[in-house]
């Protein structure tokens, strides 16, 4: 297992950095910051908040801090995350987002990052979006992403805009240079996916909609992708394979033909040989979370490989915020 320190020290980093509205978390390395979070922070104003509220009643003081924490009206749910250290408000229309995926997946998941997809036209939101890596794959990522592989693609203070790195730069900081060159960015992603890294998306409606809706959203941010693009016009048959897996995706969600209501949690998550996992819980703001399924599996890895890189690559990333947030936690493994 990877070391508690390092691993607090990321789930402290992400929630600092995503509570932020307007910014994002732009410390150097993730464990600089351990320290410095790790003690818990009191103020006054805080204090005189809580005697304020020690003089309501107990069922109006349990249902002003449940209001307050963006939690649902449905404590018997063992899966909702409670603990407020462990979790992040994504949106207020939705329960936080947990820091750390163990339950329902195939192994342990850390965030990265998060953001809330909109379409654009019409600035509607749409869902909240949380992106997660597998606790167990972080050193292969500081294996794939290591130092003399970063600095083989520039020259001195030359890259696709002019001007690369400093040749003083830290390995972070020629990782994160790479990471947002339009022409390296993709290298880096691809290397990343194409390695083995298991990542997982974590999609919570913010309006009810229905599994149409999500499957059509999907396959746009696959197709949008800028690694979709390149591969359906290499040969016919890595069309074809995109072509089949777009069509295991669509026969995925076709086999569940269901609402999704909001605050209902769908999670997309790359497995064994590329292939990507989709399950689905249902929430009922009168019964709460449903059972948690798997409603399919697609085959085709192509398929999960496109839909990271539509979130992680700088060319036209499906979310900004949940792309950005996630280069800096990733930059701040090393």
């Amino acid at each position: 297992m990877f070391p508690n320190t390092i691993l607090n020290s990321l789930r402290q980093s992400v929630k600092t950095g995503l509570k932020q509205k307007s910014s994002i978390h732009t410390s150097s390395t993730l464990l600089n910051q351990l320290a410095s979070l790790s003690r818990p922070t009191t103020s006054s104003s805080s204090s005189n908040s809580f005697f304020k509220l020690s003089a309501i009643s107990g069922a109006a003081l349990a249902t002003t801090a449940l209001t307050l924490y963006g939690l649902s009206d449905n404590l018997s749910n063992d899966n909702k995350p409670t603990d407020l250290e462990s979790t992040i408000v994504v949106d207020s229309t939705v329960d936080p987002f947990p820091l750390e995926l163990k339950t329902e997946l195939t192994t342990p998941f850390q965030m990265i990052g998060s953001g809330i997809r909109t379409v654009t036209f019409l600035r509607m939101r749409v869902y909240a979006l949380g992106l997660y890596l597998a606790t167990d794959d972080i050193p292969l990522i500081k294996r794939i992403w290591k130092s003399n592989f970063i600095k083989s693609f520039y020259e001195p203070h030359n890259d696709s805009e002019g001007q690369g790195p400093d040749p003083t730069a830290s390995h972070a900081e020629c990782l994160k240079h790479g990471l947002n060159d339009p022409k390296v960015s993709s290298i880096l992603v691809n290397n990343l996916l194409n390695s083995g890294v298991r990542l997982a998306a974590r999609i919570v409606p913010v309006r009810n909609t229905d599994f149409n809706h999500l499957r059509d959203g999907l396959t746009k941010t696959i197709k949008n992708s800028e690694l979709y693009k390149e591969l359906n016009k290499t040969d016919d048959e890595t069309a074809e394979r995109l072509s089949i897996g777009l069509h295991q995706l669509r026969d995925v969600f076709n086999s569940r033909r269901t609402s999704a209501a909001i605050n209902s949690v769908m999670v997309l998550e790359i497995i064994d040989n590329g292939r990507l996992q989709v399950s689905f819980q249902q929430y009922d703001r009168h019964e709460g979370f449903h059972e948690n399924i798997i409603i399919g599996v697609v085959e085709e890895p192509l398929v999960s490989k496109c839909l990271f890189s539509g979130y992680l690559n700088v060319n036209r990333p499906m979310n900004q915020n949940a792309r950005d947030t996630s280069i800096e936690s990733l930059v701040g493994l090393f």
